[in-house]
């Protein structure tokens, strides 16, 4: 991590990389005055480029239901939260929403050599959206956050991402948290979204499960107290990143956390791939990778 980072206290870096994302039915998002869904995300530094990453319910909620053999391929609207307001024609301060696409996604599926491919399909949980230099317009400021009993980090400062020496892998002794924004619904003047921000702190590693990470909340599960923070990243007391939260189990008080190891092994792959398409595009040669 960076020296100003290493100096942070541990809230102030979360509130400083944890970003709010809004979902909004594709086509919608300039006409629709509330979101459809909501989540979390953060910003990835890796090989100098700047990553956002969240997990893949938040974007493609429909095809990660219970049942499903395929992806139905609808595609929502993603907007993130810059907590910046600027004055339109009349004066009136408008909240800044930037939209983002170019999101790759990517499947599971048990194959057996001799017959193929036999189902067992499972959308992996986590998605990204690798930025251009001059992607955005407008900053992307931290909300501010006020902790009980704990310290205050002020509102207006830059966002951040976080760089890929921060990943690192869970032990037994490390406590790990996270934050974000559950139980949105409108205020009470009917036009305003109010939520509650949520903090999870000291969870504990538990075990590997495949491509997460298990990890036992201080606290039994509560479904409210969780549902809007998908996506959001999970550190341990140093600032460390294991992960990125993707969902818990209430009956067995576990969360899930996907490895972000897994994650920057598919980063990895997807910027060479884009290498080898760019350079095709230099030599006007079709392109082959698809991309939502």
């Amino acid at each position: 991590m960076t020296e100003e980072q290493n100096q942070m206290s541990l809230l102030e870096l979360l509130n400083r990389t944890r970003l709010q994302i809004f979902t909004y039915k594709q086509g919608t998002l300039m006409k629709q005055a509330y979101p459809n869904g909501a989540g979390s995300g953060f910003f990835f530094l890796h090989k100098n480029r700047v990553i956002l990453v969240t997990a893949d319910h938040v974007c493609h909620p429909f095809d990660h239901e219970p049942g499903r053999t395929q992806r139905v391929f609808e595609d929502k609207d993603v907007a993130l939260v810059n907590n910046w307001v600027e004055k339109d024609e009349n004066g009136v301060d408008m909240p800044i929403l930037t939209p983002v696409g170019g999101f790759y996604y990517f499947d599971q599926f048990r194959v057996d050599i001799d017959k193929g491919l036999v189902g067992d399909f499972k959308p992996f949980d986590a998605t990204f959206a690798i930025l251009g230099k001059d992607r955005f317009q407008k900053p992307f400021k931290n909300e501010g956050i006020r902790a009980q009993n704990g310290p205050t980090v002020p509102a207006g400062l830059d966002m951040i991402p976080i760089p890929t020496d921060a990943v690192i892998e869970p032990n037994s002794t490390d406590r790990y948290i996270c934050y974000g924004h559950t139980q949105f619904g409108l205020a009470d003047d009917g036009v305003h979204l109010k939520w509650e921000t949520t903090i999870h702190e000291d969870m504990k590693y538990c075990c590997d499960c495949g491509d997460y990470y298990v990890l036992t909340p201080a606290e039994p599960i509560k479904n409210e107290e969780w549902e809007g923070i998908s996506g959001a990243p999970v550190l341990n007391q140093e600032g460390g990143l294991i992960g990125i939260l993707c969902g818990g189990d209430p009956d067995n008080n576990m969360i899930f956390v996907m490895k972000m190891k897994a994650v920057l092994s598919l980063i990895d792959s997807t910027m060479r791939i884009e290498e080898i398409e760019a350079q095709k595009t230099m030599n006007h040669e079709p392109l082959t990778l698809n991309q939502k």
